[in-house]
Order: structure tokens, then sequence, then C-alpha cells
């Protein structure tokens, strides 16, 4: 599987995107803590612990993943 990430500052906003031709079904995916003794599966939640702003569109084409974070100057 290969993916593309993209990481670029713009107007006090550190932005990434992330996208892959993989799929997430799970609606609530990366909004709700994972059980302490699953394998994996805990990037999208950090994600959203530590993310002003975290935006997921998955579909037929594959899946893209929006950061962004505040940054004082």
């Amino acid at each position: 599987m290969v993916g593309e990430l993209r990481a670029w500052y713009e107007d006090g906003w550190l932005i990434c995107d992330v996208r892959d031709p993989g799929r997430i079904d799970d609606p609530l995916v990366g909004r709700q803590r994972p059980p302490a003794d699953r394998v994996g599966g805990r990037g999208l939640w950090i994600a959203n612990q530590i993310c002003d702003l975290v935006q997921i569109r998955s579909g037929e084409s594959g899946t893209q993943v929006r950061l962004q974070m505040a940054i004082d100057e």
C-alpha cells in the first residue's frame, strides 16, 4: 500500500494531509479510546487528542486524513 504525506504551515496553522488507498468504514474511528489490550489502532485517537481539527474522508478511492494544529509564532 502506497500513501502520501504532505505538511505545510499556513496562517498560524500546521496542516498535515495523509492519503492512501485504504478505506475506513467506522464513522467514529479515532473518537473513542481503544481498549488497553488492543494492539495498535491508536494513531487517529492520539491525533484527536492533540490536534485542533481532525478530518477524515474515506470512500471507494481511498482515505484522506487532514490534521490541523494551531502554532504560536
